[in-house]
């Protein structure tokens, strides 16, 4: 069962929020639970948000650009925060 379950997860489609710098404007996308950081820059960029110099971070951590949703416990309702680089803490 549990091969049934991450096979499906891969093809299931969840939604998740991107909150943006200005802190105002939130985007909603609809990722499956193996796509990357990269994956859901690129549909950002693809929506007309540049993205580039901007870093994701949920719950406080900073995300690497071929982390998963999976691999950190991001699921449908999570909320996504793009910082920009010169703005986060080191």
């Amino acid at each position: 069962m549990d091969v049934v379950q991450r096979l499906l997860s891969q093809w299931t489609r969840c939604e998740i929020r991107v909150q943006l710098p200005d802190g105002q404007q939130v985007v909603t996308v609809r990722v499956r639970q193996n796509d990357t950081i990269k994956r859901i820059r690129l549909y950002l960029v693809r929506q007309g948000v540049t993205s580039w110099k901007m870093n994701f971070t949920y719950k406080g951590r900073h995300l690497g650009e071929n982390e998963t949703l999976e691999g950190n416990n991001i699921s449908t309702g999570a909320v996504l925060v793009l910082v920009k680089i010169d703005e986060m803490k080191i």
